[in-house]
């Protein structure tokens, strides 16, 4: 079962990026736009790779993330991609 470190909070929807650790693993997802999420998975020991992305060249805009989690699922959407 996977655990999170803290809940969303208004803070992180309007920052268009969320961060997770499960296990020994950070899953950042991040919205390019209300279309395009670029998602990074690092070790949770390192910091957030610096490396660039050669699929995804645009800067990220500020998106308004709608999310629900709880204790094994967390579901991102926005004006465009809808969660299930």
């Amino acid at each position: 079962m996977s655990t999170y470190a803290h809940s969303i909070n208004k803070n992180q929807m309007n920052s268009s990026v969320v961060t997770r650790q499960i296990g020994n693993v950070k899953v950042s997802i991040q919205f390019y736009s209300s279309s395009i999420v670029r998602i990074v998975k690092y070790p949770a020991s390192d910091a957030y790779p610096q490396k660039k992305s050669y699929s995804v060249i645009m800067k990220p805009k500020a998106v308004r993330i709608i999310g629900k989690e709880t204790t094994d699922c967390i579901t991102l959407s926005s004006s465009t991609l809808c969660g299930p």
